[in-house]
Protein backbone atom coordinates (compact mmCIF):
# COMPACT_ATOMS: atom_id res chain seq x y z
CA UNK A 1 0.00 0.00 0.00
CA UNK A 2 0.97 3.16 -0.95
CA UNK A 3 2.14 6.00 1.61
CA UNK A 4 -0.94 8.15 -0.19
CA UNK A 5 -3.44 5.31 0.01
CA UNK A 6 -2.95 4.81 3.63
CA UNK A 7 -3.31 8.26 4.85
CA UNK A 8 -6.83 8.48 2.65
CA UNK A 9 -7.60 4.95 4.49
CA UNK A 10 -6.26 6.05 7.67
CA UNK A 11 -8.70 9.45 7.00
CA UNK A 12 -11.68 7.82 5.54
CA UNK A 13 -11.62 5.13 8.72
CA UNK A 14 -11.56 8.56 11.02
CA UNK A 15 -14.40 9.53 9.29
CA UNK A 16 -16.10 6.46 9.98
CA UNK A 17 -15.86 6.84 13.26
CA UNK A 18 -18.73 9.94 13.89
CA UNK A 19 -21.09 7.63 12.65
CA UNK A 20 -23.14 5.58 15.96
CA UNK A 21 -22.45 2.15 16.58
CA UNK A 22 -19.79 2.35 13.87
CA UNK A 23 -17.84 4.28 16.22
CA UNK A 24 -17.78 1.85 18.73
CA UNK A 25 -16.15 -1.01 16.14
CA UNK A 26 -13.85 1.51 14.98
CA UNK A 27 -12.43 2.58 18.35
CA UNK A 28 -11.67 -0.81 19.29
CA UNK A 29 -10.12 -1.87 16.31
CA UNK A 30 -7.65 1.09 15.67
CA UNK A 31 -7.22 1.82 19.33
CA UNK A 32 -3.49 2.33 18.52
CA UNK A 33 -3.85 4.66 16.16
CA UNK A 34 -4.15 8.61 17.91
CA UNK A 35 -6.22 10.10 15.04
CA UNK A 36 -8.58 7.63 14.45
CA UNK A 37 -8.84 7.06 18.12
CA UNK A 38 -9.84 10.89 18.66
CA UNK A 39 -11.93 11.10 15.92
CA UNK A 40 -13.89 7.95 16.91
CA UNK A 41 -14.07 8.88 20.37
CA UNK A 42 -15.74 12.80 19.59
CA UNK A 43 -17.67 10.49 17.25
CA UNK A 44 -18.73 8.38 20.98
CA UNK A 45 -19.10 11.32 23.33
CA UNK A 46 -21.32 13.29 20.63
CA UNK A 47 -23.83 9.87 20.40
CA UNK A 48 -23.90 9.74 24.06
CA UNK A 49 -24.89 13.18 24.80
CA UNK A 50 -27.51 13.39 21.94
CA UNK A 51 -29.06 10.33 23.60
CA UNK A 52 -28.84 11.78 26.89
CA UNK A 53 -29.99 15.02 26.39
CA UNK A 54 -33.01 13.54 24.20
CA UNK A 55 -34.13 11.84 26.85
CA UNK A 56 -33.90 14.00 29.24
CA UNK A 57 -35.29 17.03 27.35
CA UNK A 58 -37.55 15.72 25.46
CA UNK A 59 -39.08 18.59 24.50
CA UNK A 60 -36.16 19.95 22.42
CA UNK A 61 -35.35 16.93 20.63
CA UNK A 62 -34.95 18.25 17.38
CA UNK A 63 -32.76 21.05 18.48
CA UNK A 64 -30.56 18.62 20.33
CA UNK A 65 -30.48 16.35 16.87
CA UNK A 66 -29.32 19.69 15.05
CA UNK A 67 -26.61 20.26 17.08
CA UNK A 68 -25.61 16.98 17.10
CA UNK A 69 -25.50 16.62 13.09
CA UNK A 70 -23.70 19.95 13.14
CA UNK A 71 -20.81 18.59 15.39
CA UNK A 72 -20.51 15.07 13.19
CA UNK A 73 -20.62 16.93 9.91
CA UNK A 74 -17.80 18.99 10.96
CA UNK A 75 -16.19 16.33 12.95
CA UNK A 76 -16.32 14.15 9.48
CA UNK A 77 -15.20 16.54 7.17
CA UNK A 78 -11.91 17.49 9.15
CA UNK A 79 -11.62 13.86 9.95
CA UNK A 80 -11.90 12.89 6.15
CA UNK A 81 -9.17 16.04 5.51
CA UNK A 82 -6.77 14.77 7.90
CA UNK A 83 -7.27 17.62 10.09
CA UNK A 84 -7.60 17.39 14.00
CA UNK A 85 -11.09 18.24 15.57
CA UNK A 86 -11.45 19.51 19.20
CA UNK A 87 -15.24 19.51 19.97
CA UNK A 88 -15.55 22.35 22.64
CA UNK A 89 -16.16 21.54 26.70
CA UNK A 90 -14.94 17.76 25.71
CA UNK A 91 -11.33 17.88 23.58
CA UNK A 92 -9.76 17.77 27.48
CA UNK A 93 -11.92 14.25 28.52
CA UNK A 94 -11.03 12.96 24.61
CA UNK A 95 -7.31 13.16 25.27
CA UNK A 96 -7.67 11.62 28.60
CA UNK A 97 -9.57 8.60 27.24
CA UNK A 98 -7.14 8.75 24.24
CA UNK A 99 -4.20 8.32 26.66
CA UNK A 100 -6.10 5.37 28.25
CA UNK A 101 -6.92 3.72 25.15
CA UNK A 102 -3.36 4.45 23.54
CA UNK A 103 -1.35 3.06 26.76
CA UNK A 104 0.82 -0.08 24.82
Amino acid sequence: MTSHTHITHRNQTAAVGYIPLMNLLILWAHRHDRFILEHALNGVLLTIYLLGAYFLIPDFGIYIALIFIAGVAAGFIHASSGREFRLPLISDFVDWLADFFDKK
